[in-house]
């Protein structure tokens, strides 16, 4: 078993230190040619299990995109999450990070809340169960590494960087039901689609994947909306509009951003070639800093390569002024 990556709360981004142990990674992949990992996402009790599956998930393919984004086959590593289901078994390196707490306890909910009131506590034991463990599941049966370059993380919040060229105008759950705003526009000509079709953008789950035979391709005309300076208390809306690249009909779960954004979108069927839209509202009087902002967006397709939702993913980026 490798060193863990952590995470912040409720959140999926790989924290710059990470890349540390993830440039790690990289490096065993392209010495040992035949290795195959497992990248095994957890999460904390907190949320309900669904939600916490899902993050997980999240988490596992983030680290995943970012091997792949490097180089590495997708078919070398295997993403899967497992939400709140194995609470972490504290070893020697966690206990040397966290010295409160002893080797073989099993850090479930009951045991970490028994840490109250002392929340520094409470809050380091849920941040050792948020973690990716990457553990090698076939190639080589013994490998040579250095230890001092494996680096657990700590739990600072930095927003993750993607390198995307944005048009001017910039996590916490939001269970803003979906309504109507989805719309259907003119087929395009599938074939011709499949000749030309755009590759697979690295804030998709499917990015990496050479066989997309089979699945639905959510295709944005925009990924990163840039709203520019935003006053606050200001309200700014925009529509994201995809394509249906795939082979077969495509539809949206649920999406769910921050408290600060209203989603609108439909849940209907969008088949291959046809469009929908997202239509994001911003209202600026929650925020008090500049951010880029997440929508995530879960399909009710399936990846059968590992069991779980379709997840796409779509930003807003704004210049708050008061």
């Amino acid at each position: 078993m490798l060193q863990n990556i952590y995470y912040d709360f409720d959140d999926d981004k790989i924290l710059p230190d990470a890349e540390r142990d993830l440039q790690v990674i990289l490096e065993l992949m392209n010495e040992y040619p035949d290795m195959v990992i497992e990248l095994s996402s957890h999460t904390d009790s907190r949320g309900t299990e669904a939600y916490n599956r899902n993050l997980s998930q999240r988490r596992a393919e983030s680290a995943r995109r970012w091997l792949v984004a490097r180089g590495v086959e997708r078919r070398r590593i295997q993403a899967k999450g497992y939400g709140e289901s194995q609470p972490k078994v504290v070893d020697e390196r966690v206990k040397e990070r966290f010295p409160f707490l002893n080797v073989g306890d099993t850090l479930t909910e009951e045991y970490i809340n028994s840490l109250l009131p002392d929340t520094a506590k409470f809050e380091a034991a849920h941040q050792v169960n948020r973690r990716t463990e990457f553990k090698i599941i076939d190639g080589p049966t013994s490998i040579t590494i250095e230890e001092e370059r494996l680096i657990q993380i700590g739990n600072r919040k930095v927003d993750e960087k993607i390198k995307e060229e944005v048009k001017p105008g910039g996590k916490k759950e939001n269970n803003e039901k979906p309504g109507g705003n989805s719309v259907k526009e003119a087929p395009i000509d599938l074939e011709l689609s499949r000749q030309q079709r755009p590759p697979i953008h690295q804030l998709s789950s499917l990015y990496g994947k050479k066989d997309l035979s089979g699945l639905p391709i959510m295709h944005f005309e925009e990924r990163v909306h840039d709203f520019g300076t935003v006053k606050k208390g200001e309200v700014k809306t925009h529509v994201f509009t995809f394509t249906n690249l795939g082979e077969v009909p495509l539809s949206i779960d649920i999406a769910t951003s921050c408290d600060c954004t209203t989603l609108d979108y439909s849940t209907s069927e969008v088949k291959p070639g046809e469009s929908g839209k997202i239509k994001v509202t911003f209202d600026s009087g929650k925020k008090d800093e500049d951010e880029t902002v997440d929508v995530d967006i879960y399909l009710k397709n399936i990846d059968p390569e590992i069991g779980a939702p379709i997840f796409e993913r779509v930003q807003y980026t704004y210049h708050l002024v008061k």
